[in-house]
């Protein structure tokens, strides 16, 4: 019998295949453009079904200025 962490390091999953980007870490993969119902993974254009713009707000350029800032430790 497999103990669990050999079968999650021996199969990461669809997340966890990019774990290699993040320092060993599981993260999501990087979806580029505009957020919407529709936006490109590697280049290709993918239908999103999980995401979290109800007040219309995601697209916001002061929305997106501060997204785009790097994470700061201890805030």
């Amino acid at each position: 019998m497999m103990d669990l962490f050999e079968k999650i390091k021996a199969d990461r999953g669809p997340l966890g295949k990019f774990s290699d980007m993040a320092h060993g870490y599981y993260t999501f993969p990087k979806l580029e453009g505009e957020l919407g119902n529709r936006m490109k993974f590697q280049g290709r254009e993918k239908i999103i079904w999980s995401l979290n713009n109800y007040l219309g707000l995601a697209n916001h350029p002061e929305v997106r200025k501060v997204d785009a800032e790097p994470q700061r430790n201890g805030d």
